[in-house]
């Protein structure tokens, strides 16, 4: 039996068209996870890039951090630190001619190097007052963060009133051998 070539090329474009047919079909889900494989491994490479410059950065981190460390005051172990706190804050307050009309501590947190203890307190004052203090809270470095701060009139002239809550730091250390050789920071009196 002898084919035209006609016949010879419907046979050769019919098995090449049912091969790609078959070809499509068995190799879809392959595409499919070649595709997702080559996102994941660019996603994967930016992450790497981005934590690479993360680790090239850590000795400015651990700069900041010292620095950061070094304007904390420390207290020693076992020390009740609250009762300082509070009197600082108030210290800074009325120097400030802010009023405190309640102050509410929490509890001591532990966060690694650093304990913090969050102070809420109700105030009242004038606008110049109330700036005043908050530029003496930011002046005091890594000590002071104020989370939460609401502003609102009294209806007297000139008057303000509100809550903040004042997250306080410091660190805490123990003495060598029973000496006292920390830089423990008194609370300066006013009077």
């Amino acid at each position: 039996m002898k084919f035209s070539s006609r016949e010879t090329i419907l046979a050769w474009v019919t098995m090449a068209l049912l091969l790609t047919v078959a070809t499509y079909f068995l190799g879809r889900t392959r595409v499919e996870e070649w595709r997702k494989i080559k996102e994941e491994r660019v996603r994967l490479t930016d992450e790497i890039a981005a934590n690479e410059r993360l680790v090239d950065q850590r000795k400015s981190w651990d700069q900041r951090f010292e620095l950061s460390m070094a304007q904390l005051n420390v207290y020693p172990e076992g020390l009740e630190v609250t009762p300082k706190l509070l009197e600082a804050v108030e210290q800074v307050a009325s120097g400030n001619n802010l009023k405190l009309t309640s102050m509410r501590p929490d509890r001591e947190s532990n966060l690694g190097d650093v304990y913090e203890v969050a102070i809420k307190c109700n105030w009242q004052g004038d606008l110049e007052a109330t700036v005043r203090f908050l530029y003496a809270l930011q002046s005091q470095g890594a000590m002071y963060k104020l989370r939460n701060l609401t502003v609102t009139p009294t209806g007297k002239s000139n008057q303000l009133k509100g809550l903040f809550t004042l997250d306080c730091a410091y660190a805490r250390a123990e003495a060598p051998s029973g000496e006292s050789t920390l830089q423990v920071v008194p609370v300066e009196s006013n009077e």
